[in-house]
């Protein structure tokens, strides 16, 4: 009989070990769940037109951030770095899901913060976001005198 409630016991405690080990929190990436791409540039000297400032001549190029696959998130944030030679313009946000929002801290002012800080939840959303495309189109000035030149932009997920 003592065996027997020896057994019961050591099952019972064995269950509670189990189920605490359960509520750990534990993080999960999602990185291998969504690619995510940004554009090839490249300017066309001989086709594309020149605008100049007060910092000279320069091109527009546009970069854009895609979702390419996409098994689910509620939230995605990250660091868009660029070479100091380039100034970022604008950012505009691209609805993919109409859960999907962009609650990136940068005010316009911020355009010069390098990185720029990307940011997006659906905080209203009962399911992940699956959509795929675009999801933000990136303007950069590139000096007339650099458009041959290749630079290396990056986007760099965070938590």
């Amino acid at each position: 009989m003592n065996c027997k409630k020896f057994a019961t016991r050591a099952l019972s405690v064995l269950l509670c070990i189990v189920m605490l080990v359960g509520m750990i929190p534990v993080s999960v990436s999602a990185e291998d769940a969504i690619n995510l791409t940004l554009d090839t540039v490249s300017i066309n000297m001989n086709t594309e037109t020149t605008s100049s400032d007060a910092n000279g001549e320069y091109y527009t190029a546009t970069v854009n951030l895609s979702v390419t696959a996409n098994a689910g998130f509620a939230s995605l944030k990250g660091d868009l770095a660029y070479p100091e030679e380039l100034s970022l313009l604008s950012a505009t946000p691209v609805v993919i899901d109409e859960a999907l929002v962009s609650y990136s801290s940068n005010e316009a002012e911020d355009l010069a913060a390098n990185p720029y800080k990307v940011a997006y939840a659906a905080p209203t959303s009962e399911t992940n976001v699956t959509g795929t495309g675009t999801i933000m189109t990136f303007e950069f000035r590139v000096p007339a005198a650099d458009a041959n030149t290749t630079y290396a932009i990056t986007f760099t997920p965070t938590e």
